[in-house]
């Protein structure tokens, strides 16, 4: 919902506010922030806007000001903590900090630099505020304040090099729309790799059980370290992961696969699931390997890397991944194989490889995405 509120007041906005404030508009509802709180000048042009995007744990907002020649706003600072505590009050139960990004356009970077370095870290409790400022050609940053946070400072770089601007449209309807393409982007992102291989795992265990070859398959594809370490068949730490043994294991092992495998390829694109899933399960089937005795199949290990990956991702971004947290995503790795522990014929160190793999493999991904 926007909240609307008018001031009969003189300021002039200029047309390099307008322009600007258009810009980041256009980045930030790509991204998925919406926008939540405007005040206009005598009812017609923007000079304050707020935008908002609800990730658990933390509420993202990103304020844009006209500070003008004569200084900032009266009762600004209390106007947005004020609906930034409401906010946060009002969904305790899924967010438990906000994170405020002010940023201050004005020609007189003198002025907002001396507003932006005395006004410093504001915080309240469980809401913090960050100052930046910018004249529309570079961005400044308040004493002690950071210069990168959640990505923001990407999109405002992306906007101060943006040619968007359309004169006749309002920024409601710039966020409205981009919100739309950005969320059809997101719904057309079609899982291609972890479809593919989901298809294989079926194909191949439909393959075996009605030809009967459920025992062949096991032993001629199955994880064993005396064939991989003595005889020289490495391909079985590939192999492994589509042969499974019974219904169960299959459908288990789908249904997870779907759920984490979705996630991956969606957050660390389709060449990063691939890489993820299949070191992670071939560092599961070498730990399997070399202390388990007998033979292993399943993917398991490898959708065990997914978990350990998706994992490391949700606690490095400080956020939920597509509803799964950091907290929740731990508890079922540990009691999968707390449980796995306690049931026999169960490949635990496949499990416990490929989720260390898949942490360690995603971990660097992040770092490196990052950098």
């Amino acid at each position: 919902m926007i909240f609307e509120i008018v001031y009969n007041c003189h300021l002039e906005l200029k047309l390099l506010f307008e322009t600007f404030l258009q810009k980041l508009t256009s980045e930030l509802s790509e991204k998925q922030y919406k926008l939540i709180y405007i005040e206009k000048v005598d009812g017609q042009k923007e000079y304050m806007a707020l935008f908002l995007k609800d990730e658990s744990p933390i509420l993202s907002f990103v304020s844009v000001v006209d500070f003008g020649k004569n200084g900032v706003i009266d009762g600004y600072t209390e106007k947005l903590n004020g609906i930034m505590e409401e906010l946060l009050n009002d969904n305790k139960e899924f967010f438990n900090n906000a994170v405020c990004v002010n940023i201050l356009y004005s020609d007189c970077v003198d002025s907002v630099k001396k507003f932006a370095d005395g006004i410093g870290n504001l915080r309240d409790s469980n809401i913090h505020n960050i100052w930046w400022y910018t004249d529309g050609n570079i961005v400044g940053y308040g004493c002690g304040q950071p210069n990168k946070i959640l990505g923001i400072e990407k999109y405002v770089k992306n906007a101060l090099d943006s040619d968007f601007y359309e004169p006749n449209r309002n920024i409601e309807d710039i966020n409205k729309m981009k919100n739309q393409l950005s969320a059809l982007r997101s719904e057309g992102k079609f899982p291609i790799v972890m479809t593919a291989i989901l298809a294989a795992d079926i194909f191949v265990f439909l393959i075996q059980t009605i030809f009967g070859l459920e025992n062949n398959f096991i032993l001629k594809y199955g994880i064993n370290g005396d064939m991989i370490f003595y005889g020289g068949q490495y391909y079985r730490l590939i192999t492994y992961m589509f042969i499974h043994s019974g219904w169960e294991h299959i459908a288990f092992n789908c249904i997870s696969l779907y759920i984490y495998g979705t996630r991956t390829e969606k957050y660390f694109g389709k060449a990063g699931f691939f890489v993820i899933y299949f070191l992670s399960g071939i560092l599961g089937g070498i730990l399997s390997a070399a202390l388990n005795g007998g033979y292993a199949v399943g993917a398991s290990g490898a959708i065990f890397g997914l978990i350990g990956a998706v994992l490391i991702l949700s606690k490095m971004k400080h956020r939920n991944i597509d509803g799964l947290g950091y907290m929740t995503m731990l508890i079922i790795a540990v009691s999968s194989i707390g449980m796995g522990m306690m049931t026999a014929n169960v490949d635990n160190f496949g499990h416990i490889g490929g989720f260390i793999g898949g942490i360690i493999i995603g971990y660097a991904a992040c770092r490196l995405k990052k950098e």
